[in-house]
């Protein structure tokens, strides 16, 4: 079940990732972040470290930013009208003129 992890081959029931991460379904270790935050080292994270250090890992949602389970910091959602930077930034910007912003 998503949101969970198989701690041992012999257990019939998964155990709750750690806050604030998330699994797919199947998963044998929480290495993704849960809605509302995102992977601070994207792909390169090891997911030993994300599991022992959740919060270093996983960052709230920055504001005006959309974090479903599993964003990273690179693939920050972008609401319509607004721009940021680059896919390193956590910044997200209104658009002066939307005629020339169309976020993601």
């Amino acid at each position: 079940e998503a949101g969970t992890y198989a701690a041992s081959e012999s257990l019939s029931l998964c155990t709750p990732c750690p806050h604030p991460l998330s699994s797919s379904s199947g998963d044998v270790t929480c290495s993704t972040c849960k809605e509302g935050f995102y992977l601070l080292d994207g792909a390169n994270g090891d997911p030993a470290d994300i599991f022992k250090a959740p919060t270093k890992h996983c960052k709230p949602c920055p504001p005006d930013a959309i974090c479903a389970t599993n964003t990273t910091l690179e693939t920050l959602g972008i609401p319509r009208n607004h721009w940021r930077a680059s896919l390193l930034t956590t910044e997200i910007h209104e658009c002066d003129a939307s005629d020339h912003c169309s976020g993601s």
